[in-house]
């Protein structure tokens, strides 16, 4: 949290990105691997994890101009629940 710079009321965010780290990896506990190949059935994937706090770009589609910006800065804080995409602090508006 002191390394991202983000605020101290995203803090169960962090504790639900934590939550959702620790059910991909694998585990003493746990004969099948990981929690997720236990509740699921499959290998989980590692290629969609990202470092929290990160920054991230989230693309504007209606752009109004040619010069004006593409994209919005955020901050990396979590993966989504219901969705396949990741949740976003935005910084500036």
């Amino acid at each position: 949290m002191i390394e991202s710079s983000v605020p101290k009321e995203l803090w169960a965010e962090a504790v639900h990105t934590a939550n959702y780290l620790i059910n991909q990896t694998p585990s003493r506990a746990s004969d099948a691997g990981t929690p997720y190949m236990k509740w699921t059935g499959r290998v989980p994937s590692a290629n969609h994890l990202n470092i929290f706090g990160c920054k991230a770009f989230i693309l504007k589609k209606n752009r109004r101009g040619k010069l004006t910006d593409k994209s919005k800065e955020g901050v990396f804080v979590g993966y989504a629940q219901n969705a396949k995409g990741y949740r976003i602090y935005i910084t500036k508006i």
